[in-house]
């Protein structure tokens, strides 16, 4: 499972670009929520919070274990 935003710190009105990747899940959210989101090995999104945010990705398998990963994106000040 891979998580992460580049870069990790943004100027107030820029955004920063989300990515993350997992294998063998059967589904993934982001929270806070973002665009929509599925399973992928690779994918990328475009986020720009207001503030300093902690996003969390969490995957399921089919048996119902979950994992999750999180970091927060720092807007400066």
């Amino acid at each position: 499972m891979n998580f992460y935003a580049s870069p990790s710190t943004i100027q107030p009105g820029s955004h920063a670009t989300l990515c993350y990747g997992v294998n063998g899940a059967k589904t993934v959210r982001i929270e806070p929520p973002v665009e929509a989101v599925w399973p992928a090995v690779s994918r990328c999104l475009q986020v720009t919070p207001r503030k300093d945010t902690e996003y969390k990705l969490i995957a399921e398998d089919a048996a119902g274990h979950s994992v999750s990963r999180s970091f927060v994106l720092k807007v400066a000040r």
